[in-house]
């Protein structure tokens, strides 16, 4: 990686798209990173279940819940921190960028 490491951990974001296919675009810093064609092992990774569904929780009721509102059992660190490290087992072009940085990262938001 090309020059020094950047202090702080990117915004990383995610995106349901707007069609009829069902997938989830992944943004650093606004430019898109990963498209996720498996929207369902994207959501088990930030720890959305079978049991979640059954009970009628949809996915992003649950990433509210559980990470935005207030009193939520988990914080946006720790959203932010789930989605690198999916990244991490999943785009290569996330890799090949941010190799030298996003163990870092990780280490920071989970302090």
């Amino acid at each position: 990686m090309d020059g020094p490491q950047n202090a702080t951990a990117p915004r990383i974001s995610y995106q349901l798209s707007s069609t009829s296919k069902h997938f989830v675009s992944l943004k650093v810093n606004g430019g898109e990173i990963y498209k996720v064609e498996n929207a369902d092992e994207f959501y088990r990774a930030l720890g959305y279940t079978h049991g979640h569904r059954r009970r009628g929780i949809l996915p992003d009721e649950y990433i509210w819940l559980t990470y935005t509102a207030d009193g939520s059992s988990k914080t946006q660190a720790d959203l932010q921190a789930n989605i690198i490290k999916y990244l991490s087992r999943h785009s290569a072009a996330f890799i090949e960028k941010y190799a030298g940085e996003y163990e870092g990262w990780l280490d920071r938001l989970n302090a």
